[in-house]
């Protein structure tokens, strides 16, 4: 008689990580999120069981789970803080202030954010062949990417930057389509107060600072 499947053991408190999401689970969320539902966007990674080291995705379909590359892992955590500020839309006791129409478009514009990271990461990826087609190119690579990283914490130590979560740079493959993919997700945001909130004297103003001074991430204009 043949074995029966091999149950994995969960554990009491599944782990969601905010950063260290796998992106197989962050593109699944982006592919069956459904535009206009008004549902808060999410990665929707867990980390259910007792001792796997693959999320419940890559676990149920039996595969490897693909964290966000070292050398952008700050971009993760600007992701992270970027869907942290959202979920503010959600919150209950806000309704009062913020209209529950709004959480069509934001979910939408999340949604279209995370797409747009997953696209950046794995621009980086190819510039740096992570990703590598045979297990002889990607000991090969994996070798070139560890030494680009260490720079890369290096130039952070000497600039007072965060050298554990390190972040593209101009010149970097998916540094541009990051960034617009951020400001882009702003302006579309204060497009959409500016429309819902406009009453003809000027109050929709308060509500667009608001979001501006909040925002947690920094925009970079004139690229």
């Amino acid at each position: 008689m043949p074995p029966g499947p091999v149950r994995r053991p969960l554990a009491e408190a599944p782990f969601r990580p905010a950063v260290m999401f796998c992106l197989k689970c962050l593109r699944t969320s982006v592919k069956n999120y459904v535009a206009g539902s008004g549902v808060q966007f999410e990665p929707n990674c867990c980390f259910d069981a007792v001792s796997s080291v693959k999320c419940r995705q890559c676990a149920a379909r039996k595969s490897n789970c693909i964290p966000t590359a070292t050398g952008m892992l700050g971009n993760a955590s600007d992701l992270a803080e970027i869907l942290r500020w959202a979920a503010y839309f959600w919150d209950t006791e806000q309704e009062g202030i913020w209209d529950p129409a709004f959480r069509v478009p934001v979910g939408n514009f999340t949604a279209a954010l995370a797409a747009k990271f997953a696209d950046a990461e794995k621009a980086h990826r190819v510039e740096h062949h992570v990703s590598a087609a045979t297990k002889k190119a990607m000991v090969k690579h994996a070798a070139a990417y560890r030494g680009f990283v260490v720079e890369r914490r290096t130039l952070a130590a000497r600039t007072n930057e965060d050298f554990e979560y390190l972040r593209l740079l101009p010149g970097d493959a998916g540094y541009l389509l990051w960034q617009l993919a951020i400001s882009t997700f702003l302006d579309d945001i204060i497009q959409e107060v500016t429309r819902l909130y406009a009453d003809g004297q000027g109050n929709e103003e308060r509500f667009v600072q608001e979001l501006r001074d909040s925002f947690p991430v920094a925009v970079v204009r004139g690229l």
